[in-house]
């Protein structure tokens, strides 16, 4: 019988993974037979579930980083655990110490399945679910997720907010945008909204053209573009691109004309041989995470937020990407494990579960305890002298997610710590208006974990300029923070901010409740998107330009019966 266990909750030594290694690899496990393990590779990266009910219901082709992607070296493909990290010899005889790999010796002499997902020897992102299967193990990534499970990048949300425009992936690995159409950012080929007029529901939207034979998996919105990460491994983006966000060595907006829609526009270039396993966008630049687990920026770069050492844009001219663009330099050795983008800042976590943040530090943001200077604007302020964030614990982080001018990061032992602006819409959820980060001894042990409550777990962070949303499970639940003005926190009434005031967190800050459980969400700018777990799709607060895409042209909505956009499973 299959027993199945969520990731999130499987450690060794404090840590996702165990075999000894500080980066989750993917461990390829064999049967006695020797056939490699079934990681989902064959296209069918299934679905799994908060409460860690059975995979199902498969959603796309598999993710780019396939065999290698959980080695910054390339190689796990060959269903060989790091050489040597597996139970038995393999030689398929059954004598003591004699199994194959992904059996072990009961001590009679009989070969017995190890359970991987129990012993935490399986690699499944922090979003998938561990199913363990005879001599293997398979990974699926929750509800609202898509990918192929592995850690550390296999699962992506399937819907993401950028300013005033929302973009969803659907369980055949399509994509459809909605909201605000200026410059194209949609892709449709135009620049009209969609979703205020009658009759303009998510459901009723059409996808995107993408490449022929390509399906998503994951999306990055920035302040007016979109980029999609394909199932090749390949990225494209369209909308505005008066820095180069777009990465095609011109300025040239794009998807405004039906030349330039997403299946016309070409991959960016990432480098010789390089694929891209994950993607983020800030206001005007955009990163990829790529198979070597190493990043690569390009766009806009006034505050240093590309971590080249300079201020010069790139993207913007012919030669400046593909191998010319160099990684950014994180230290000796190391390579990243989570990624987000701010509004010009990026915060990494690392292999060691540390966090390092560059670009502008006008809020504090880059958690250093002043606003002095800006990181990575000058050559000397990169690698190994680009300090840490200092969180106070020896937790190791394993999630980041920024807000406009504000960092939220998850650690191991979920724990949820925000720094950054907090005064003008209480993002931070500490309980005051007061920013953190900009002034000495406010980081450390002096930053004081985020207070939600009795019995809530965090599984995901969604932020942005307005809004802080945690996911919990076990109970499955969801709780927001932040802007109220539109009605954005489902609480029936509209105006304030909630988080501003110790009272209002822990228990007395009230469930996101929108008539079921969010399991992935949006947020934009006054404005909050959430898939459910029964698939529907609703969202609350502002309605910019159809934002909540509800076919309807009402400022807002701020409670639970605001209707349903779409339902997509």
């Amino acid at each position: 019988m299959q027993k199945r266990i969520d990731s999130g909750v499987v450690r060794l030594s404090g840590r996702l993974l165990s075999v000894s290694l500080s980066l989750p690899l993917l461990l390829s496990i064999t049967a006695c037979s020797g056939a490699e393990h079934d990681t989902l590779e064959d296209g069918d990266a299934g679905r799994g579930s908060l409460d860690g009910s059975s995979a199902s219901e498969g959603d796309g082709d598999a993710h780019p980083h396939g065999d290698g992607g959980g080695d910054p070296d390339g190689g796990h493909g060959d269903g060989d655990a790091a050489g040597d990290g597996d139970v038995g010899t393999g030689d398929g005889d059954s004598g003591p110490g004699d199994c194959a790999v992904g059996y072990a010796d009961d001590g009679s002499g009989t070969c017995q399945d190890v359970d991987e997902c129990q012993q935490g020897r399986a690699s499944c992102d922090l979003h998938a679910s561990c199913v363990n299967t005879p001599g293997s193990y398979t990974c699926a990534c929750a509800d609202g997720w898509v990918g192929d499970g592995q850690a550390p990048f296999g699962c992506a949300s399937r819907i993401e907010a950028g300013y005033s425009h929302v973009c969803v992936i659907p369980l055949d690995g399509s994509v459809k945008c909605w909201g605000d159409g200026t410059a194209g950012r949609l892709g449709y080929g135009d620049t009209s909204s969609y979703g205020a007029a009658t009759g303009q529901t998510v459901t009723a939207q059409a996808p995107l053209a993408l490449p022929a034979g390509r399906k998503a998996l994951g999306l990055a919105l920035g302040y007016k573009y979109s980029c999609v990460l394909l199932d090749d491994g390949s990225v494209r983006c369209w909308g505005a691109n008066d820095y180069g966000q777009l990465g095609q060595g011109d300025n040239t907006m794009r998807g405004d004309t039906a030349s330039s829609t997403p299946d016309k526009i070409p991959a960016v270039e990432l480098g010789a041989g390089r694929k891209a396993v994950a993607i983020r966008a800030g206001y005007e630049f955009t990163c990829a995470v790529l198979d070597d687990h190493s990043v690569k920026c390009w766009g806009e770069n006034g505050r240093g937020q590309l971590g080249q050492g300079d201020t010069t844009a790139r993207g913007d001219d012919a030669g400046e990407l593909g191998d010319a663009l160099k990684a950014v330099d994180l230290g000796t050795g190391r390579h990243v494990r989570a990624l987000d983008l701010a509004y010009k800042t990026a915060c990494a976590v690392l292999d060691t579960g540390k966090v390092k943040c560059w670009g502008d530090n006008s809020s504090g943001q880059l958690g250093i305890g002043d606003t002095s200077k800006n990181f990575g604007d000058n050559a000397d302020e990169m690698g190994d002298m680009l300090p840490t964030v200092d969180l106070g614990s020896n937790d190791e982080i394993s999630e980041v997610s920024a807000g406009g001018l504000s960092f939220c990061t998850r650690s191991e032992t979920d724990a949820v710590k925000c720094w950054g602006l907090n005064s003008s819409f209480a993002v931070l959820g500490n309980g005051t208006a007061n920013d953190i980060g900009d002034d000495p001894d406010e980081m450390g042990s002096n930053l004081a974990p985020v207070k939600l409550g009795t019995g809530i777990t965090p599984w995901a962070l969604a932020t942005s300029a307005t809004n802080t949303c945690v996911i919990s499970r076990n109970p499955a639940a969801v709780k927001c923070w932040g802007d109220n003005q539109y009605g954005e926190l489902a609480l029936g009434t509209t105006g304030g901010l909630i988080g501003d005031s110790a009272a209002e967190m822990g228990d007395n800050l009230p469930l996101y409740d929108l008539g079921g459980v969010p399991v992935a969400m949006g947020v934009g700018s006054s404005f909050i998107c959430s898939l459910l777990a029964d698939g529907k799709l609703k969202c609350t607060g502002a309605n910019y330009s159809g934002a909540l895409g509800i076919g309807s042209n009402v400022s807002s909505y701020s409670d639970n019966d605001v209707p349903a956009a779409a339902e997509l499973w």
